[in-house]
């Protein structure tokens, strides 16, 4: 998966309109994305300002609602300094500085990934001397360069993998490596 990170550096609510409009041309990457991560510092006292100042930006260049509903990760940043905190199931608490629930939210945006993009996890299974093929092509033709489980089957000399696949690049692959491929 690819993914641009792009640090708006905060949202400010009172700037010149000249200012403002440059700022809003940062934000044009938005347009390409498939994924928004509103990080949000919740240990800042006007972060609910904050967030509505940044879901007023996205909307006043064009971001639409469903987007934003279906699309926007809304992650909560310093959850250390917070204790006690009532966050919204579909928020995700972390704390970067702690490396507090990173993986949690690698995992969301996985998920929301695959979502979007109609990947599903598909076991494969290969003879052990085709993996770097294997390998080099599902890199080349489908963006991985981990898989989710490996395992060798010393009797067989198979390997065992799971990878999240959509169905156009499981039928290419299919069509690449017809002979030997097996789907558990």
């Amino acid at each position: 998966m690819k993914g641009l990170i792009i640090d708006t550096i905060g949202f400010i609510s009172d700037l010149p309109h000249s200012l403002m409009q440059s700022f809003k041309s940062t934000l044009e990457e938005v347009y390409s994305a498939n994924i928004l991560l509103h990080v949000r510092d919740i240990s800042n006292p006007d972060t609910e300002r904050q967030k509505q100042t940044v879901l007023h930006v996205l909307k006043s260049i064009g971001i639409d609602q469903k987007f934003i509903n279906s699309n926007v990760i809304e992650v909560w940043n310093k959850i250390d300094l917070v204790p006690k905190l009532e966050c919204p199931d579909d928020a995700i608490k972390i704390s970067a500085t702690q490396n507090i629930n990173i993986d949690c939210l690698m995992e969301r945006m996985q998920k929301k990934a695959n979502a979007i993009f109609g990947r599903n996890m598909q076991t494969l299974t290969y003879a052990y001397d085709e993996h770097d093929a294997r390998m080099k092509w599902l890199r080349e033709h489908a963006g991985i360069c981990d898989v989710d489980r490996f395992d060798y089957d010393y009797d067989k000399g198979t390997i065992t993998i799971d990878v999240n696949l959509d169905e156009a690049t499981t039928q290419h692959m299919n069509n690449t490596f017809a002979k030997n491929f097996k789907k558990e």
